[in-house]
């Protein structure tokens, strides 16, 4: 278990007394969020069926008053998935409610700032007898256009709930709304929406006339203000700036918006600046910073934001500062250990800002000094909690976040005090689930101290050896949480479940440690990174936990290349299962939806240093892998294109090694359809039991 570390400093009674209350806190809550799940007598083990009926519950929005928080919940059946607002009182004082219901789906439910309306994102068909609506400041864009075609019908438009009536229909814009945000007097939205292209472009693509130029350069997603009083929404961008968000500032015609060159994806992910923008004509007034995206939103009183700046290599958003918009002076935010910050919430009166950050393996709710920056934890959430939203005075926060034993929901926070007031997922108490424990080690190359968690098969004995998984995340950079680990991308409870221990690592290259910990693998892939996973793996197996004769590992994407990686240089595992893994990083780097800034954050330029790539490539050292391999890919995934897989895959078949190649018609870099999901993880799940029972 981790603890906030105080030092040996000399400091005041009354700051000694203060940490070690934050230490009492911490304790407390890993006491709750940590204990391992019982298993009940009569429950059954976990099928891939069980985790793919699980309802997602996401996006808790604490209404500003702090009395009611509006979410969302997403039920599946088959491909289809279907998302409905709820509410439910902030004290739990009533049980939870659906407030949407009908046709198409609802989400990004908004409060307004005096909490009486809620405006939300929802594909239902426009049925209401007096709507009006008028695009307004689209001369010379014929990108942009004013009448939505009858494709359109299904794009999400933004509609308004006032408590009183049904829920009516604000918008009616071609290709739908991306996002959009409440300004601040309540008078309104701003929102983003994506070009359509002109009419020409409209027509070949009505005759499905659909080639695609790669990286075009001609669409941008486009900053939009909507007024309440008069129904109109009125363009404010109109060069050639991709807006990805933006945040209207308190008190002035001035937004904070993210910036891209363009809306492709590798300029998007990697190329974001941060600016001052006029309200009316959309230029840019001032750069808050070149490479880097904001994290909060403007002060109360419109002189302050957070923002964070990237790096040179670029690999994590980079570190968070407080910045003095009309000044630009800037205040670090620091805490006791390395982590990585995910939002920042304001106080009505400036006074107080709070952070949600995820470390090492779990989430905290930190307190942020405004002079000095430094962040003081205040309580441990469940996993999600570092995408917290608040009252505005900050005493209430809510939290869709899950824990070990139960998937996400409904959580409320009151000074450290947690409680859960909607649980949607009740089913999952009949379920054997293993234990989960979060475990630290030391690196054996430098005695960098690394984080996991690790699953015991469900109704383990203590001193019993077993078979043992590890299970890689993507990225390199995301991580593993102590939450719910039984979907799809993490299935840790399927395997345990059915008998096996899983350890989840988080290598260097994480998300999980801020800058210092995502870039300790940069140049790396296989290198250190490896060594720290087999460095897991053997505290494990001296634990007694894990039988070394009955190894294997798998994972997807970043994970995916780490299985094919591994079993290239050793052979202590007897089975390995790589998800949309990378096996080449020379082509991937030249084939990638995200190049050239994904692999060229990690390495030089690919086609001045070959070396390095193959060096560092599963695909070198294919000859040498003895270990029976199922790769799984999509058929139509651009981020790690299926040739990944199916070099490795042929390279062994040459040698008539033991390998399966999967390929799945119409599946993306991350399954959507209900068939392939659980047709994939049944062959994960049989492919481990034939080689490691």
């Amino acid at each position: 278990m981790s603890s906030v570390d105080i030092g040996h400093r000399s400091c005041p009674v009354s700051t000694l007394l203060e940490r070690i209350r934050v230490r009492y806190l911490l304790a407390i809550w890993t006491c709750i969020l940590v204990t391992p799940p019982a298993v009940g007598q009569g429950g059954h083990p976990i099928t891939p069926e069980d985790m793919l009926g699980v309802r997602q519950v996401a996006d808790a929005q604490m209404s500003p008053d702090g009395k009611r928080i509006a979410y969302t919940v997403t039920e599946r059946k088959g491909d289809e998935r279907v998302s409905r607002i709820w509410i439910v009182p902030a004290d739990g004082s009533a049980p939870a409610r659906p407030l949407t219901v009908g046709s198409g789906s609802d989400t990004s439910p908004r409060w307004s700032p005096d909490s009486r309306s809620l405006a939300f994102l929802s594909t239902r068909k426009n049925n209401w007898p007096q709507f009006r609506f008028k695009l307004t400041g689209l001369e010379g864009l014929p990108q942009v256009a004013a009448k939505a075609p009858a494709a359109d019908a299904n794009k999400p438009q933004l509609h308004l709930f006032d408590f009183t009536s049904e829920a009516r229909p604000l918008t009616d814009i071609p290709g739908g709304i991306k996002s959009f945000r409440w300004l601040p007097d309540g008078s309104g939205m701003s929102f983003v929406h994506r070009d359509t292209g002109d009419a020409r472009q409209r027509e070949r693509q009505a005759a499905n006339n659909d080639e695609i130029v790669a990286f075009d350069r001609s669409l941008f997603d486009r900053l939009f203000v909507y007024t309440l009083a008069d129904g109109q929404a009125r363009l404010i961008t109109r060069g050639d700036d991709n807006v990805g968000d933006a945040v209207a500032i308190p008190g002035g015609a001035l937004y904070v918006a993210r910036l891209a060159s363009s809306s492709n994806l590798n300029d998007v992910y990697y190329g974001t600046r941060t600016a001052l923008l006029d309200g009316v004509t959309g230029h840019i007034v001032r750069t808050l910073t070149p490479r880097g995206h904001f994290l909060s939103e403007p002060s109360p009183d419109g002189r302050r934001i957070v923002l964070t700046e990237r790096t040179e290599k670029g690999i994590l958003g980079g570190y968070p500062r407080i910045v003095d918009l009309r000044t630009g002076h800037k205040i670090d935010v620091t805490g006791p250990n390395p982590a990585t910050f995910g939002i920042f919430k304001w106080s009505a009166d400036g006074r107080t800002l709070l952070g949600g950050a995820e470390e090492g393996t779990h989430d905290i709710v930190y307190r942020i000094d405004l002079t000095t920056g430094r962040a003081t934890p205040l309580a441990r959430v469940p996993t999600g909690g570092d995408r917290f939203t608040a009252s505005t005075d900050l005493r209430v926060l809510a939290i869709a976040g899950s824990t070990p034993d139960r998937p996400a929901a409904i959580w409320t926070m009151r000074g450290s005090k947690l409680g859960r007031v909607a649980d949607h997922n009740p089913q999952v108490a009949q379920w054997t689930l293993g234990a989960t424990e979060e475990i630290d080690w030391k690196s054996s190359k430098d005695g960098r101290v690394l984080h996991g968690i690790l699953v015991y098969p469900a109704g383990y004995t203590h001193g019993t050896r077993v078979p043992m998984v590890t299970y890689l995340h993507g990225g390199p950079l995301e991580s593993w949480s102590n939450g719910w680990n039984a979907t799809w991308y993490s299935p840790a409870q399927l395997l345990a479940s059915h008998g096996y221990a899983v350890l989840l690592p988080n290598p260097r290259g994480s998300s999980s440690g801020g800058v210092d910990l995502a870039e300790a693998n940069f140049g790396d892939w296989g290198g250190t990174d490896y060594q720290d996973v087999q460095d897991g793996i053997d505290t494990v197996i001296d634990r007694g936990v894990a039988d070394p004769n009955r190894l294997g590992i798998g994972g997807w994407s970043y994970g995916g290349f780490m299985a094919m990686w591994s079993v290239g240089h050793t052979d202590r595992f007897k089975a390995a299962y790589s998800g949309a893994g990378i096996s080449d990083l020379k082509m991937m780097a030249l084939t990638t939806d995200i190049s050239p800034n994904y692999l060229g954050a990690y390495f030089p330029p690919v086609l001045g240093a070959p070396d390095v790539f193959a060096t560092h490539s599963p695909l070198t050292s294919v000859e040498r892998v003895t270990t029976p391999i199922l790769l799984i890919h999509g058929a139509d995934d651009d981020r790690v294109p299926p040739t990944q897989s199916l070099a490795f895959f042929n390279a062994l078949r040459f040698q008539n090694k033991p390998a399966n190649l999967i390929l799945y018609p119409h599946e993306p870099h991350i399954f959507t359809r209900y068939a392939h999901q659980v047709d994939s993880l049944t062959r994960m799940l049989a492919w481990f039991d034939a080689h490691l029972r």
